[in-house]
């Protein structure tokens, strides 16, 4: 019975039976004016909307630059109008040399193309050099750009890829030595911009402006750090993006003593030393960065073991120093020029052949490492020095070595009350030695000149200069 149901309603559908159950659809999409309006011709024209509107905002600002110089005076230094116009002229003289510079180096770069194109055989090769004139003031691409058009013509006309070839080779070519020997020479510090912060600044102002933020980054970025130097407040852009040192040499040899890197103390040493005379460094880097470290340990932001770290640090320091002191005495020995730099302190005449001086740190571990450095810079002048430490027991006449002078050097200004008591007892074990005591104050410590007192000493010296004048002077018994 159930089967005659089944075959009765079977016979009344007979499609179901032979019909496919999954339905197929076809989405046909419809591109309409708008549709390709908004895909293709929007994207294409919207750098040359950007383009267009910062054109329009120069044009304006050049019509009311006397304006807006009277705001800008106003606004950074309205009370100095002196100091507000020697900032202007030096922002607007330091982007004109950088454009000036950049048009030398595009005409520089944009003739070779021109005449190289022209002996390979591409068409219209005065045009593309002016293309690539035009095009290098944009910077990282204008180069890529303006070899596009060479390339396509050279593929359209030539027979086979010789021609695209030799274009290509030209254009690298032209772009290493550009890169490479041209732009450094002409460009050089005309900016005063680090290169790290012309590529950040570069694509900061791309990201805002587009390829028309690309072309003026540098000279925004130019003012901006001209405007830093000038205005307190804005301190922050020359800091940060200038290519001036930030730190001087002393505070950056503390940084790197304090962190224990020998290796890029000790570059910068040998470096200095090159170029200048060891009392030199020593008077003007290296003494004095010991100066800054002694004033933090004295007011408890250096702990004793990090005190002791740098001392450690600095008597490395003297100790890869030491075969400077044998070059300077076989330089004085020479009847040369002294070296570039030569200073009062140091003349490139051994000074102080003959002489016996012995040398002393006052107190901590850091007035010995600057005594050691201060002992060094002596020998390099040709004088027998004996370094010693004052804390140790002292022979009472040092033995055969009789020296003219006894000079004690102290980091702490003014020195502490232990100095002046140190500088009596040597007085009464020396009575016929001439006594110093040397000062190193820290960088900007004038404060404390009314306090300072030579106590017990013969004289007082304030640094390399006066050490090597009182030093290589005559003798105490002579003096008098």
């Amino acid at each position: 019975m159930v089967e005659n149901i089944s075959d009765r309603l079977a016979a009344d559908n007979p499609g179901d039976a032979t019909a496919d159950p999954t339905m197929k659809v076809e989405v046909v999409e419809h591109t309409g004016v708008m549709d390709w309006l908004t895909g293709v011709i929007i994207p294409a024209l919207t750098p040359v909307g950007i383009f267009g509107l910062v054109f329009v905002v120069v044009v304006f600002a050049l019509l009311e630059r006397g304006a807006l110089r009277d705001r800008l005076v106003q606004l950074i230094g309205g009370s100095n109008i002196l100091a507000t116009s020697r900032l202007l002229a030096e922002a607007g003289s330091r982007v004109s040399t950088y454009l000036l510079a950049q048009l030398i180096v595009n005409v520089i770069y944009a003739v070779p193309i021109w005449l190289g194109l022209w002996l390979i055989g591409v068409p219209n090769a005065l045009f593309f050099g002016l293309v690539t004139l035009v095009m290098r003031f944009v910077p990282y691409i204008g180069s890529a750009i303006s070899a596009i058009l060479p390339l396509l013509m050279a593929f359209a006309v030539s027979p086979d890829w010789s021609l695209v070839i030799w274009t290509a080779a030209l254009f690298l070519v032209v772009e290493f030595t550009t890169s490479n020997i041209i732009e450094p020479y002409f460009y050089g510090q005309r900016t005063g911009v680090s290169p790290l912060v012309v590529i950040v600044s570069a694509m900061f102002w791309t990201w805002l402006w587009g390829p028309m933020g690309l072309i003026i980054a540098t000279p925004l970025t130019v003012c901006l750090v001209v405007i830093g130097y000038h205005v307190p407040s804005l301190r922050l852009f020359p800091v940060m993006f200038g290519d001036k040192p930030v730190l001087a040499e002393s505070a950056r040899l503390y940084d790197r003593l304090l962190v224990g890197r020998s290796f890029e103390f000790t570059e910068s040493a040998t470096t200095s030393t090159a170029q200048h005379y060891l009392a030199d460094y020593y008077d003007k880097t290296a003494i004095p960065a010991l100066a800054l470290a002694q004033s933090d340990y004295q007011a408890g932001l250096l702990s004793d073991y990090q005190a002791q770290r740098i001392a450690n640090a600095a008597w490395i320091l003297t100790e890869e120093l030491a075969t400077v002191v044998e070059d300077e005495l076989l330089l004085g020995s020479e009847p040369e020029a002294p070296k570039e730099g030569a200073t009062l302190i140091n003349n490139g005449r051994l000074d102080g052949i003959g002489r016996k001086i012995a040398v002393m740190g006052a107190q901590s571990r850091l007035d010995e490492a600057a005594a050691q450095m201060l002992a060094q810079a002596l020998r390099a002048e040709g004088a027998e020095v004996e370094a010693l430490v004052l804390r140790a027991p002292m022979p009472r006449n040092l033995g055969a070595f009789k020296p003219e002078a006894v000079i004690v050097v102290s980091l702490d200004d003014p020195p502490a009350p232990a100095v002046d008591l140190q500088l009596r007892r040597l007085r009464r074990r020396f009575p016929d030695v001439k006594l110093g005591l040397s000062l190193w104050p820290a960088a900007g410590n004038d404060t404390t000149a009314p306090r300072r007192n030579k106590g017990a000493a013969d004289f007082l010296a304030l640094g390399m200069e006066q050490v090597f004048i009182e030093a290589f002077g005559k003798p105490a018994a002579d003096a008098a």
